[in-house]
């Protein structure tokens, strides 16, 4: 999801906020470690419907942390997105691989 929608990016950021305690059930959290970086990719997904976007069935949002093989994270990123796929079909595990 770009700039160029922004009530379905406030929306989107709305349905998302909250701790991740909050989202655990809905959540996947992958750490990977390669190439003179350590990544950790924590995604959590909320339901949607056509009113946020058309088509739309779930909203993500993933963020990554990346840094150096000694454990000191340099920077952080998070964006957010929507699918067209339900839970059953596209669960949080999936979506963040």
């Amino acid at each position: 999801m770009k700039g160029n929608q922004p009530l379905t990016y406030q929306a989107a950021q709305a349905l998302l906020s909250g701790t991740d305690t909050e989202y655990a059930d809905h959540m996947s959290i992958d750490e990977d470690r390669g190439h003179g970086r350590n990544e950790r990719r924590t995604l959590r997904v909320a339901r949607c419907d056509d009113s946020l976007f058309p088509g739309a069935r779930q909203v993500f949002r993933l963020r990554r942390d990346t840094g150096g093989l000694d454990g000191i994270r340099t920077s952080k990123e998070i964006i957010h997105g929507i699918v067209s796929l339900n839970a059953d079909l596209a669960s949080p595990h999936h979506l963040n691989a």
